[in-house]
């Protein structure tokens, strides 16, 4: 489990320092299709097969996963709303 806990870091840095571009759908897309991925991921492992300090790290990273999923839609909310404001200054005379 620490290996996929590890793997999961290193491709979450990848993944966001390669698709770092604020107020892009595209962005917003991949990590949360990467997230998507991750937890699908830890769905094939066996729990119950799991020693307890990998149940441990089994939890911790799906809580993670799932804190991070409710963020980033929270931040693509946020910019959006922000984009809408922006048009409508833009707009007025």
């Amino acid at each position: 489990m620490q290996d996929h806990v590890r793997r999961f870091f290193a491709d979450r840095e990848s993944v966001q320092g390669f698709y770092r571009l604020p107020f892009s759908d595209l962005c917003h897309e991949k990590y949360a299709k990467f997230l998507d991925q991750e937890i699908r991921s830890l769905e094939t492992v066996k729990f119950e097969s799991l020693d307890v300090a990998s149940r441990v790290d089994y939890i911790a990273l799906s809580r993670f996963i799932s804190s991070e999923k409710s963020k980033q839609s929270e931040r693509q909310s946020k910019e959006a709303l922000l984009l809408r404001d922006i048009s409508i200054e833009r707009q007025s005379p």
